[in-house]
This record gives C-alpha cells, structure tokens and sequence, in this order.
C-alpha cells in the first residue's frame, strides 16, 4: 500500500530493520524481491490480503482475479521463488496471515 510506505519505514528503522515495497502481483516481483534480498532472510510474513464484497452471482472475473492473485498466487510465487534462490536462510519461516472475512467469510 504505497500510502503507507512512510510508515513501513519508520516501523523497520525502529527495529533496525529496513522495508521492500513492492507489487506483489507484477510479473517480476519474485527477482525484485530477491534482489532487494542479497544477504537473504530468516523469516518472511505474508500478510497483504483483499476482499472485494460481492456475491458470486455480482463478482467481475477482474475482481476474483485479483483476490486470488493476492491472497493465493503471491503468497506462493514469492515463496517458491525465495526458497529456490536460497534467499531464504536455513530454518528460515514463513508465516502467512488471513483476516477473519477470509476464514469466516462476508456476506458477499
């Protein structure tokens, strides 16, 4: 969420840490990643998620497509690709997130 980014960074300042922002959907978002990662990680938390309330009967394909591309597809692209290039260090974790629409569901 590029609205956030200033906070993202004073966040990891403060844990002496440093942020990535980052399109987790663009088609390169796995090399930008692993680039922006040369020492690689120990942990990587997937926590970007998105709802687009509609019943079935009302959702765009634009809309299905992008949940799945958010909440599913990155989540395992940027996973794969971590774990493929080594970026992710021995004993290393993945922690992903889900909210409570995703586990209990809205109404549409």
């Amino acid at each position: 969420v590029p609205q956030a980014k200033a906070d993202l960074d004073a966040l990891a300042a403060r844990l002496g840490a440093r942020s990535i922002a980052l399109d987790i959907c663009a088609e390169d978002a796995a090399t930008q990643l692993i680039e922006h990662l040369p020492d690689g990680i120990d942990i990587v938390v997937h926590n970007a998620g998105i709802t687009r309330d509609k019943t079935l009967a009302n959702m765009t394909p634009e809309y299905w497509d992008a949940v799945l591309a958010v909440n599913l597809n990155a989540p395992q692209v940027l996973t794969k690709a971590l774990l493929d290039s080594g970026t992710l260090h021995d004993n290393g974790r993945v922690v992903l997130l889900a909210s409570i629409s995703g586990i209990a569901g809205n109404r549409g």
